[in-house]
């Protein structure tokens, strides 16, 4: 667990606990992960997720819903990241737009 982000300009270092004891890491960066549980309960119908809840989609971002798309990290994928985000929206955003598929 991160207690300590240290550095002015930039990432030099950080204050951890790890196994219940504290340390102190020389880093350059570090990667911030929120979580792995997707955030789908706002849903108010059924919707194809996979075992671990994230949506089922198509490679338009399509659900097994007609006319309902998902994008981001709700999304089952391999590999999540701002950037991924990004470019899932916009796939979604052309699909609903063309109505492909």
């Amino acid at each position: 667990v991160v207690t300590k982000i240290d550095g002015e300009q930039a990432v030099s270092g950080i204050e951890c606990k790890i196994n219940g004891h504290n340390k102190t890491l020389k880093v350059d960066g570090l990667f911030v992960a929120i979580g792995h549980e997707p955030k789908v309960d706002f849903l108010e119908f059924e919707i194809e997720k996979d075992k671990n809840g994230y949506i089922v989609t198509n490679d338009k971002m399509q659900t097994s819903v007609t006319n309902v798309y998902a994008c981001g990290d709700v999304v089952k994928k391999h590999f999540r990241q701002v950037i991924t985000a990004c470019a899932d929206g916009a796939i979604a955003g052309n699909s609903c737009i063309t109505k492909e598929g």
